[in-house]
């Protein structure tokens, strides 16, 4: 018999709560399924679970899922016929849930669409699995039911998984102790208080997807602009008072207002904070403000032949250009070393995209040629018997190594064999033409691939 819940973080009222929808998005996605269970701080508990009507066709995928058919939910009652109950089960619990932020979302999302407004301090149980177990890697229902041995006769269905995480707040008081299942509940629980002259319920409007959020002062002046992967985290990280400095004091005395914009990923939000920081100036945006230009990758258009890859400003693409940039720098600089990063990264061809000059026909990127090593050497021409890479020094006494695709790393002032300071180069090239070859050296892989260079050997360039 499990304990009862009594002690510290756990002497509260729970509502343990688990919906089914029609897909992931609240804001135009329904509730199919709802399941509550009713957890009193002596341990009693009440169970209550309904379908709902969602208005619109279930999807095959979520039908599949769940089990729960369009033909089950036709003569349902609407979220609104059920709506008063919900509210009563919930009434004064902490609301508890299987990532929280989904359900919680979904049941304000449906109540607002009703002009109603709801509520409630929220524990997450994959929060507190996190904070209880550190060390484990997966917090999913099913990896948390496997760890503490919990059984589930209805999984993915709504009051079947609400069970399981009424008898996982009761399965950690037994394993881990009541005292310390009890303080986590308390710190993931603690809020953090927002500004007096702000809305109660911002921190639950807030989303945790990714986007730009504004704050706003008296008279609605933009006083920050600023941007995230999680715009309810980053916000209320604003107003945590112990990671405030005596400027991020000042603005959380200031602000009035804060509103926000969603976006697919952090790029489009890295835009969108560009540009309203360039145009409206707001008073705490110092940094972004006096950096000048912002600068850009995209893949340029080359007339008869494979894009490439530049830095470029930002401010000097239309907006059909810029939906096809990737990342943002604050000056060209420090864009040219990410292409760098990105050619070492990816074992591209730096001559072919453009980074490093030189003639003689260009390159491909060494993925070509890894694909296709019986057509092309790593310089990009054909490969024929005749023709095998290898590797050569442009010039007597040059520090530039040439591998066919004009790839090579400088290692200078390391010792070598030719004495302390001189020029160490590194072939890092794919060779192919049927064979492979490590700077003259030729490994045995199979000769029907190209194959890159297993380990690496360093010449010295007198």
């Amino acid at each position: 018999m499990s304990t009862p819940l009594s002690p510290a973080g756990l002497d509260r009222d729970f509502a343990c709560v688990d919906l089914e929808t029609t897909g992931g998005n609240a804001s135009w996605h329904r509730i199919i399924e709802i399941g509550v269970v009713e957890v009193d701080r002596d341990g009693t508990r009440r169970e209550w679970s309904t379908l709902v009507n969602p208005g619109t066709r279930i999807p095959p995928l979520i039908e599949a899922f769940t089990g729960i058919s369009n033909e089950m939910v036709v003569d349902a009652p609407a979220f609104e016929d059920v709506r008063r109950e919900l509210l009563e089960r919930l009434a004064g619990r902490v609301f508890v849930a299987h990532n929280a932020r989904f359900d919680y979302g979904f049941i304000r999302a449906e109540l607002g669409r009703l002009d109603l407004s709801y509520s409630a301090r929220v524990l997450c149980t994959v929060k507190l699995s996190r904070r209880l177990f550190p060390a484990e890697r997966h917090h999913n229902l099913d990896s948390v039911m496997a760890r503490h041995g919990l059984d589930c006769s209805a999984r993915h269905r709504a009051l079947g998984d609400a069970r399981v995480l009424a008898d996982l707040l009761a399965k950690l008081a037994d394993e881990v102790g009541r005292v310390r299942v009890g303080e986590a509940v308390d710190a993931l629980l603690q809020e953090t208080p927002l500004p007096a002259q702000l809305p109660p319920g911002l921190a639950d409007e807030l989303p945790e997807l990714a986007g730009v959020y504004r704050f706003h002062g008296e008279g609605d002046a933009l006083l920050y602009v600023g941007k995230s992967k999680n715009i309810r985290k980053r916000v209320l990280e604003h107003f945590a008072a112990g990671q405030r400095s005596a400027a991020g004091q000042r603005l959380a005395t200031q602000v009035r207002r804060v509103d926000w914009t969603e976006t697919a990923g952090e790029l489009g939000a890295l835009l969108i904070e560009a540009r309203a920081v360039k145009s409206d100036q707001p008073l705490h945006n110092r940094r972004l403000r006096a950096g000048g230009a912002v600068w850009t990758l995209r893949l340029a258009p080359v007339a008869g032949a494979p894009s490439r890859l530049e830095a470029t400003e930002l401010d000097t693409l239309d907006e059909v250009a810029r939906a096809d940039v990737y990342g943002l720098y604050r000056d060209r600089r420090a864009a040219t070393r990410a292409v760098e990063e990105i050619v070492r990264a990816h074992q591209l061809c730096a001559r072919g995209l453009g980074v490093e000059r030189g003639g003689g026909g260009g390159g491909v990127m060494r993925r070509a040629v890894r694909a296709s090593p019986s057509r092309w050497d790593a310089a990009g021409a054909p490969a024929s018997a005749a023709r095998r890479p290898h590797c050569t020094t442009s010039a007597r006494g040059s520090r530039s190594l040439r591998c066919g695709c004009g790839r090579g790393r400088t290692r200078a002032g390391s010792s070598s064999r030719s004495g302390t300071g001189a020029a160490r180069r590194t072939c890092t090239c794919w060779m192919a033409g049927g064979t492979s070859a490590r700077c003259g050296r030729r490994p045995t892989p199979p000769a029907s691939t190209g194959t890159r260079c297993r380990s690496i050997q360093t010449y010295t360039v007198s």
